[in-house]
């Protein structure tokens, strides 16, 4: 269990930067425009992203890190702000 923390949350903030690197143009977009509906339509899309990420994952591994979630509070935190709404 302890060691599986740490690769858990690296495994999300790999999913994460890779979901930012595909929304890359717009973050940049919104940025030269200081738009801040943009910055809201960079993270939504940024979001779906990083869920389509965590769905290509195997099951155990989707399971291990909802498990840990259960278990622990700033991982969750951590996790939703990634996974956004569906």
């Amino acid at each position: 269990q302890t060691c599986a923390l740490p690769i858990s949350w690296e495994l999300i903030e790999n999913l994460n930067d890779m979901a930012h690197d595909h929304t890359w143009d717009l973050w940049i977009e919104a940025s030269e425009a200081d738009d801040e509906e943009l910055r809201e339509k960079a993270s939504e899309v940024q979001q779906a992203h990083f869920r389509k990420l965590f769905r290509e994952l195997d099951f155990d591994t989707q399971f291990e890190i909802t498990e840990i979630c259960e278990k622990d509070d700033d991982f969750n935190d951590q996790f939703d702000a990634y996974h956004g709404e569906e």
